[in-house]
């Protein structure tokens, strides 16, 4: 018992009783040791020894996610420019000046090998009075984030109104009018609803948790700025149901030297209320690049470990080397709950025999101290082994004298039947 005159014993066999204690296999007595707080943390003067005891209903208390690690490559090659998903894209539409006039219209978009810039072609298909159609460019300035567009001389111009707030990629207008002079009221059109262009960008996602345990998916999207500059954002954030969460953020850049790792970073959290109340703390990600690089090769980048969990139950017990008793748990985590406890004595052999392969300790025997194994001095526990011979010599020998004899004491009894009832046969002749 706790605070009772302690026994020591090297037979290492010991198993936990219905109420979570840990007791000798032999004798049922309990084990002394440390017990770990809510952290998994040990008291390190090794002061407090108690009964170990583990609760069969232990759990592990949710955490919130505050950093996620990414990885792997952003190829530094691949198609330098923004694109369209299908690498050219076309649209009609048709056009009327108010007064009866129309006229069939069809505008292509197509991609250039310089970047963030487009070429535009408007032909017409009927209608109205233009015979030709027009071209021109568009471009992306990726420090403004702004559009805009230029037309060859005595075309169509071709006006771009940027979406508001960028970089949310909303949908742009844009605007359509002929510098002929005289059918100039024919073809002034403004046109909604021009998607922006799939983005030179990979997409990674990962599930992060807020603090008690709700899943959350976040997408990171990699924009490439040109010039060994990325972009990166957080494109989405949704809840189990797939619902977004309003208020999430993050977005910052990445630039790379020309060894091809990261060579600043500006910005590098994303934040999120889950509720928007009390109830939920808002949760805050430290999004660590480090380990990104920027090659000729594919991508490859990915989120490789994110530091939150939802709430697990107690699923099993291991030992290590140093007695430590670790619990696993269904969340995939693991935390130490308690650690055993060995004392040390300068003169082993002083130790007075209390039966049971038990020690007590003598004059000649007093303990140096109680550390855990692994300790210089100490040695170490083999889990899972024990030693080939832990058992009391002097009692088990004792008990095999007294078998022995209670052998002979049983054999002598059939003897001496034997005997009387050959007399009893030799009395009938």
């Amino acid at each position: 018992k706790e605070g009772a005159l302690p026994f020591y014993t090297r037979v290492g066999s010991f198993d936990f009783d219905n109420d979570g204690n840990l007791v000798s296999n032999l004798n049922g007595m309990h084990v002394l040791g440390w017990i770990a707080d809510n952290d998994g943390n040990i008291d390190p003067d090794y002061s407090d020894l108690k009964l170990i005891q583990i609760n069969p209903n232990e759990t592990a208390l949710a955490k919130a996610t505050s950093k996620m690690i990414l990885g792997g490559n952003l190829d530094a090659l691949g198609l330098n420019f923004l694109k369209f998903s299908d690498g050219t894209s076309t649209d009609n539409f048709t056009i009327d000046d108010g007064s009866g006039n129309n006229a069939d219209l069809q505008i292509t978009f197509t991609p250039t090998e310089t970047l963030n810039t487009w070429t535009w072609s408007l032909s017409v298909i009927s209608g109205c009075y233009l015979s030709s159609g027009g071209t021109g460019t568009i471009t992306y300035d990726p420090i403004t984030k702004q559009y805009s567009a230029s037309s060859t001389d005595g075309d169509p111009v071709v006006e771009v109104l940027n979406p508001s707030p960028p970089p949310d990629y909303n949908p742009v207008t844009i605007t359509i009018q002929s510098n002929q002079d005289s059918v100039s009221d024919c073809f002034s059109v403004t046109k909604s609803g021009f998607e922006e262009p799939d983005l030179m960008a990979t997409t990674v996602s990962r599930t992060v948790y807020d603090s008690v345990g709700n899943k959350y998916t976040a997408a990171i999207k990699f924009i490439n700025r040109g010039n060994a500059e990325w972009e990166w954002n957080l494109k989405s954030l949704t809840d189990e149901k797939g619902n977004p969460v309003s208020g999430a953020e993050g977005s910052g850049t990445l630039n790379f030297g020309s060894d091809g790792k990261i060579s600043s970073v500006s910005a590098g959290t994303i934040t999120f209320d889950p509720d928007g109340s009390d109830y939920l703390k808002p949760v805050k990600i430290t999004v660590d690049f480090s380990n990104v690089t920027q090659f000729a090769s594919d991508f490859t980048v990915n989120v490789q470990s994110q530091d939150g969990y939802p709430s697990g139950d107690l699923e099993s017990l291991t030992i290590d080397q140093t007695g430590m008793i670790v619990g696993v748990f269904s969340n995939g985590t693991s935390r130490p709950l308690a650690q055993v406890a060995l004392e040390r004595f300068a003169n082993p052999a002083g130790l007075e025999k209390a039966g049971n392969s038990l020690f007590t300790k003598s004059s000649n025997a007093e303990p140096i101290g109680t550390k855990p194994a692994g300790t210089s001095g100490y040695g170490i526990i083999k889990p899972g082994s024990l030693e080939m011979s832990n058992v009391d010599l002097s009692s088990e020998f004792t008990d095999l004298i007294v078998t022995q004899r209670g052998f002979q004491a049983n054999s002598r009894v059939i003897t001496a039947s034997d005997e009387m009832l050959q007399e009893l046969v030799n009395l009938k002749r």
